[in-house]
């Protein structure tokens, strides 16, 4: 008689090998005599039809078995997945969110490899919402933990260091990238499950594309394409994800090269592939893009990630100038409202694109407003930060002796040395909300710069 522990691994590992037929059928097979065993093998069973993409099959099991057998957490991280994939967006954000401040409170309470297939899903739900800076934290504090708990580099490992491989390629973090990818290569595929040898796989193409080139990451794309045992899922995910970094690149992408693709395809899938789809007509079929309102209204069925990428992909297509400002525009005002750590992320991703008028400050001392790309701060109460910035605007860099007369008609005493770096770093907090960027104004011993690339212009000058 196969005991819950067997049934558990057994399912588990032809999952992770996607031999979804041989998953099924054991499942199909297990005898369960106490409820637990009765939730497990209808978990399973919604789990699988999950992972053959047909999600709508999956979330009714799902919530049936919800129903039946009460909240658990492995139930409504699938129930997320699934929500992801048939684009019912506020579903898939509130469940995901809710997932996340259970994590919270049953950190150390779960097993080591649940608590890491747990983190492992929110952490990618958080790169599709967005929020890059969150996700890189709860990769790198897993991977700590991990640490902290086993000293082999086992699979647990690995598929965080893809992660971490993966967003540092796709935010173009490449000082940090080659000891990850330098780790990830040197790996012997066939020794991990088929699930993570793909993610492996896909991490080190991006790598590729930053660190080495196209060509050479193609034929991980082609080589992924070929492989009867990837999913179709997968297979979507690292061709598009190619093709998106070579539009970014402002590359043309051969015709044969999504020839290749179309023979890798099913017949029918049950997933609307909104984005890939939009990637697929400014690649290869310009007449079939979306105009900009017609992508505007994709924002309602795209997770925010999702939505900001193709945003980026118009803007590097687009050749009127009043259409890439209106872009720029747009997309500033949704960075806008992510925290300023996530910001930094995504403008870096923006900067191939951006010119030296996307990276001013404008200030006003006469208003007392600082604004940048959409956002402005009032300063009214900010005397000493009002005053710094209009020496500022005026001269840069601007000598610390000349500061502390101008502002407090004093010569230099450590006293006001050590107050100007006060009103300096408290400066730099505000303009970080504006900016993303931590240090906007540096101090020496001699002087007060303003960082580059951002300027500074003062609008009173221009009335």
């Amino acid at each position: 008689m196969t005991t819950l522990e067997d049934f558990k691994q057994q399912v588990i590992s032809l999952l992770a090998d996607f031999n979804c037929p041989a998953a099924l059928l054991a499942i199909e097979n297990f005898k369960p005599t106490t409820p637990l065993e009765q939730r497990c093998q209808e978990h399973f069973m919604g789990k699988t039809y999950l992972m053959m993409g047909a999600y709508r099959k999956a979330k009714s099991l799902l919530l049936n078995c919800e129903q039946q057998f009460g909240e658990n957490i492995g139930i409504t991280l699938d129930l997320a997945v699934c929500y992801y994939h048939l684009s019912e967006i506020d579903l898939w954000r509130e469940t995901y969110q809710i997932l996340q401040k259970k994590l919270e409170s049953l950190h150390g309470q779960l097993s080591l490899s649940a608590e890491h297939d747990v983190r492992v899903l929110i952490g990618k739900f958080l790169e599709e919402d967005a929020r890059i800076d969150q996700a890189f934290q709860l990769y790198e504090n897993a991977l700590q933990d991990y640490r902290n708990n086993k000293k082999e580099k086992d699979a647990m490992y690995f598929e965080y260091i893809c992660q971490l491989t993966r967003l540092n390629a796709m935010f173009y973090k490449v000082d940090v990238l080659g000891p990850l990818y330098t780790e990830l290569l040197s790996l012997n595929l066939k020794k991990f499950s088929k699930s993570l040898a793909f993610e492996i796989e896909h991490a080190l193409m991006l790598a590729e594309v930053n660190l080495v080139g196209s060509d050479h990451a193609w034929e991980r794309v082609q080589h992924a394409l070929q492989d009867m045992n990837v999913q179709l899922n997968d297979k979507r995910l690292i061709f598009f994800d190619f093709i998106e970094e070579q539009l970014i690149r402002k590359k043309i992408v051969p015709q044969e090269r999504l020839n290749f693709f179309d023979q890798a395809l099913p017949e029918n899938h049950e997933e609307e592939w909104l984005f890939e789809d939009e990637v697929y007509s400014l690649a290869f079929d310009h007449k079939r893009k979306r105009s900009l309102m017609e992508v505007s209204r994709m924002a309602a069925v795209l997770p925010l990630s999702s939505y900001i990428r193709l945003l980026i992909l118009h803007l590097s297509q687009e050749k009127s100038s009043e259409h890439i400002q209106e872009l720029k525009n747009k997309i500033n005002l949704l960075l806008g409202s992510l925290e300023p750590q996530s910001r930094i992320y995504w403008q870096n991703r923006m900067k191939p694109f951006m010119q030296l008028q996307d990276l001013v400050l404008k200030f006003s001392s006469q208003s007392r407003t600082i604004s940048f790309q959409n956002k402005s701060l009032d300063l009214s109460r900010k005397k000493s930060m009002v005053n710094l910035l209009t020496l500022l605007s005026q001269n840069s860099p601007l000598p610390v002796d000349d500061a502390i007369h101008s502002l407090w008609e004093s010569s230099f005493t450590p006293e006001h040395y050590h107050r100007l770096r006060m009103t300096a770093h408290r400066l730099n907090q505000l303009l970080f909300t504006l900016t993303a960027n931590p240090k906007v104004i540096e101090i020496s011993a001699d002087a007060i710069t303003l960082n580059g690339p951002i300027a500074l212009n003062s609008t009173d000058l221009n009335k």
